[in-house]
């Protein structure tokens, strides 16, 4: 009978690979051990061996399965060597591609802005190295629980760049070369850069294991939070105990009983850091295999053509798979989208829109005593401004406090809006601001940043929903916070947690830049404490509305998101934010359930108001919801900064690659995403 058991086939493996013999018996199968061998397995030379229990009781068979020390051994054994080697995959006997249809697949694989790609010269065949690299992780979610995973990854050996799920699957299954192909006949092999392929091997396992990581201390996190519950409850039980006891105690038991309560109090802390400790997540990565998978390739010799001025390239065709090898910007290293400049071939990353460089402030403190006026965006004598932020129940102040003088002198007051302040460096492009004014025919709109955050900070301090609604932007990330929380979502937003109402605040606003909303900045103070905000905003028409709040001071203009580096790193911790008032679509609900704990509220928000902005499209109508939130997540935590890949952003929603690139091309279509354009 054929063996099946992964754990027994694994053996049998093992040890005909140290020179063991075996043969398949009906239920058992019978090995032959060498003398070493067998020694180091405490086995006898003749075994019989099976993978079912009621076998080995009945027959008298020796039981491989997991935890058996043979198996254990020969598992150790394999990783301690590792597995390490190269291969050459056979080349194709259908006929390649000529160089005028290489050429038009090359252009229709690497558009090139303000370029075009031609010809440089024939191609040759070449042999692409592809690394393979696999690691075991180890997961420790907590002193109790652990699992062990292992994870492979392919990436181009030259370049470094992650190869995709269809193309490693397809080259997996192509044949390897045969030993007696003569030397000659062999084109030529591309040397690899091990250390760079290596390294962002590593770089991507790390990035999947710490994705897979996140979803499974998810399901440790109500035991880690019951835990806590119970300790405070009691020692908060213990300390008022000692309270009591306290009151209507002698004058002699008094620092007795001070001092009891003070130790209860250090054991308190103590004890949950001890419970905090024993539920952080650690990762264990050991490398396993490290192949060199040498892939038939056609090398093709381009020019990037912008006007007379060529810049050359050398683009690679995988003949098995029909495709082309990914390539990084020849001037910064990044694989983004190539750009030909006057001076250079670059990319979208290294050839941005000219804006003017811009060193935001540091976060100053809120008076601690200010006067009841409106905040103002004054850069004229540098200093930000103050103003109390109404209390819950009152009245929303923005009438009363539009008709008060203004706090500052008007000789030194300016509208920061519409230009910059003195001393700042000037835009040669219009703002957003002016750019709106210009579409609709008016003048240039001179509006107030600091009244107008002082209104939307009012609004949503006394839950002033219909004035709320008048200052956000409704497809916007703030106009998703306040759909799912209502006005108190921009609280949420700048990280302020739930309860807290800030009571007083203080705005500044930064120089206007070229084609990016306008943001104002500043602190807001509650009860507790203070927390720092960014808030982004334009003009619709007329009529200043919000974008979306940030929990940054001088959070600078531009579409990239401070405090997020990589899928799985979060700055706010998801169980901080409160659960959706109402009920979500399902996409909406797979990115809240995914992309709020992997990377955060700022680019969840984001998620949520280009997936609300696109609405049902027909095209997606076959695909399941976590497809399409991971293509909506991938897509926008793009172009915001968090460069992760596809396929790391699937594993997190559990889906395949592929499926998701499919979804990305209707919604893009739809949602015409860009470099300023972010959701």
């Amino acid at each position: 009978m054929p063996v099946t058991d992964p754990a027994l086939r694994f053996w049998l493996r093992y040890a005909t690979r140290e020179g063991a013999l075996w043969e398949e018996g009906a239920q058992a199968s019978l090995v032959v051990l060498p003398q070493r061998l067998a020694g180091a397995f405490s086995l006898p030379e003749e075994v019989l061996v099976t993978s079912d229990p009621e076998v080995a009781r009945e027959d008298g068979a020796t039981l491989i399965a997991p935890g058996h020390p043979a198996l254990d051994q020969a598992a150790d054994a394999i990783l301690t060597t590792g597995d390490a080697g190269r291969l050459t995959l056979a080349w194709p006997t259908r006929v390649p591609p000529g160089a005028d249809t290489l050429l038009a697949h090359a252009r229709d694989r690497f558009p090139v802005d303000h370029g075009r790609l031609d010809a440089a010269g024939p191609p040759r065949r070449v042999l692409l190295p592809v690394l393979r690299v696999g690691a075991l992780v180890h997961f420790d979610v907590s002193m109790e629980s652990s699992f062990q995973e292992r994870m492979d990854c392919w990436v181009d050996g030259r370049s470094g760049l992650e190869i995709t799920d269809g193309v490693w699957r397809a080259l997996a299954a192509q044949s390897p070369e045969a030993d007696d192909t003569p030397a000659a006949s062999r084109p030529i092999a591309l040397p690899p850069d091990l250390v760079r392929a290596v390294r962002e091997a590593y770089r991507l396992i790390d990035a999947r294991a710490a994705v897979r990581s996140a979803v499974i201390a998810k399901d440790a996190e109500d035991e880690r939070a019951a835990e806590i519950r119970r300790v405070e409850r009691y020692y908060s039980d213990a300390l008022a105990s000692i309270a009591r006891r306290r009151a209507t105690a002698g004058a002699d038991r008094v620092a007795m009983l001070d001092a009891r309560a003070e130790a209860t109090r250090a054991e308190r802390v103590r004890r949950l850091a001890e419970i905090e400790d024993k539920h952080r997540s650690r990762i264990d990565i050991r490398p396993i295999r490290l192949h060199v998978v040498e892939v038939p390739a056609l090398e093709l010799p381009v020019d990037v053509l912008r006007g007379p001025r060529r810049y050359p390239l050398l683009l690679h065709w995988m003949f098995g798979v029909s495709t082309f090898a990914r390539v990084r910007c020849p001037s910064c290293g990044e694989p983004a989208p190539l750009v030909a400049a006057k001076d250079r071939l670059g990319c979208e990353r290294c050839l941005p829109s000219r804006v003017p460089a811009h060193h935001p402030p540091q976060p100053p403190a809120p008076a601690s005593a200010p006067a009841p006026a409106p905040a103002s965006a004054s850069r004229g004598n540098g200093a930000l401004r103050t103003a109390p932020v109404a209390a819950p129940g009152t009245a929303p102040p923005a009438a009363r406090a539009a008709k008060q003088p203004p706090a500052a002198p008007p000789s030194t007051a300016r509208p920061s809006v519409t230009r910059p302040s003195a001393g700042q460096p000037s835009a040669t492009q219009p703002s957003v601001a002016q750019r709106s004014a210009a579409r609709h025919g008016t003048p240039a709109i001179r509006v107030d940043g600091g009244d107008f955050t002082a209104r939307l900070w009012r609004a949503v301090a006394t839950a002033d929903r219909a004035t709320v609604r008048t200052l956000v932007a409704p497809e916007s990330p703030l106009g998703a916070a306040i759909r799912l929380f209502g006005p108190l979502g921009a609280l949420y937003a700048a990280e302020i947690p739930p309860g807290e109402i800030p009571t007083e605040m203080s705005v500044d606003h930064l120089p206007t830049m070229p084609e990016v909303p306008e943001v104002t900045t500043g602190v807001l103070r509650t009860a507790h404490r203070q927390y720092t905000y960014s808030l982004r905003w334009g003009l619709e028409g007329r009529r200043p509305v919000a974008y979306e709040v940030l929990p940054y001071f001088g959070a600078a203009a531009g579409p990239r998101l401070l405090g997020t580096g990589r899928w799985g790193e979060t700055r706010q911790p998801s169980s901080r934010v409160p659960s959706p008032l109402g009920e979500l679509d399902p996409v909406a609900a797979a990115i809240w359930r995914t992309t709020l704990p992997a990377t955060g509220l700022a680019l969840a928000l984001r998620c949520l108001a280009a997936w609300w902005r696109a609405g049902e499209l027909p095209a997606l109508a076959p695909c399941p919801a976590p497809v399409v939130a991971a293509a909506v997540t991938r897509m926008v935590s793009w172009r915001s900064g968090l460069r992760s890949s596809t396929d790391v952003v699937a594993a997190g929603f559990g889906v395949e690659a592929d499926r998701v690139r499919n979804a990305e091309r209707p919604l893009q279509r739809t949602l015409q995403l860009s470099r300023l354009q972010t959701w």
